[in-house]
């Protein structure tokens, strides 16, 4: 699960009867974004006061970080037409916006968006927009658009894991880390797409792994262990037990502590 909240001052949304709908954001103000997809993740492109949200289905959509107006009319499909099981995000501006999305074909395709950045204003008198979209939304329910060839860039593809990717993290220097079905958890550099870091030791599938000290990262898996690794060895220094039943969902770091929550609740 992910919880998410932010602190603002007005909200443009305000949906009732949200009882039992399980795509929704809840604002520190009490009212709520419907969604209407599965959330994987959400960034904030500082610069430009947006937040882009990163849906299941390959699919982005920009909005307002203060009022949540959505910035563009429709859902931008990704590179690929898939279902997504991780995807995360870098970047403070559209223009230098850079996106991981891991697929259910085992790869983690790196890309950025290419279009004018006067296509993502919320403004219909914006030039261009009709051309934008003529005869390219999926459905008039849906709106999805998808990019024309020069509209979007894979940067690379990072090949290597032999399961779904469950889980993508971006970190320092250049690198991303990620988890997938074959229980491993791998450290890639984004320089030339080579692997600097496999480390296996999970006894099930690996749902998340995040940086935590220098050449160390901790992993969560559904065997609910959690284990800390050595990225310059490669081995595994600390096997953290305790947590009863099955899966352990997701980890965080902060300093020298290590925050854990599994389905024992």
């Amino acid at each position: 699960f992910v919880v998410i909240a932010f602190e603002v001052s007005t909200c443009a949304w305000n949906f009732e009867e949200l009882q039992g709908c399980s795509r929704a954001i809840k604002t520190t103000n009490g009212s709520y974004i419907r969604l209407k997809d599965r959330l994987m993740c959400i960034h904030l492109l500082k610069k430009e006061n947006t937040l882009v949200l990163g849906f299941g289905r390959h699919l982005l959509q920009l909005v307002n970080a203060t009022t949540f107006a959505f910035q563009t009319p429709y859902f931008i499909m990704g590179p690929r037409n898939c279902i997504l099981y991780s995807m995360a995000m870098t970047g403070d501006s559209i223009e230098n916006l850079m996106i991981a999305s891991g697929t259910v074909f085992n790869d983690i395709l790196i890309w950025k968006l290419k279009m004018p950045k006067t296509h993502f204003m919320f403004n219909e008198s914006v030039s261009g927009r009709d051309d934008l979209l003529k005869n390219r939304l999926t459905s008039a329910d849906q709106q999805i658009m998808m990019c024309k060839e020069d509209e979007l860039e894979i940067i690379q593809t990072l090949k290597g894991h032999d399961g779904v990717i469950f889980s993508v993290t971006f970190g320092e220097n250049n690198t991303l880390l990620s988890t997938s079905d074959d229980r491993t958890v791998r450290l890639w550099s984004l320089e030339d797409s080579s692997c600097l870091f496999v480390g296996y030791g999970h006894r099930a599938r690996v749902w998340q792994a995040v940086f935590y000290k220098p050449n160390r990262i901790v992993s969560c898996s559904e065997d609910t262990n959690i284990k800390l690794w050595d990225t310059k060895t490669g081995e595994c220094v600390k096997t953290l037990t305790g947590h009863l039943g099955k899966n352990m969902w997701v980890v965080a770091t902060h300093q020298d502590l290590i925050f854990a929550g599994g389905q024992n609740g």
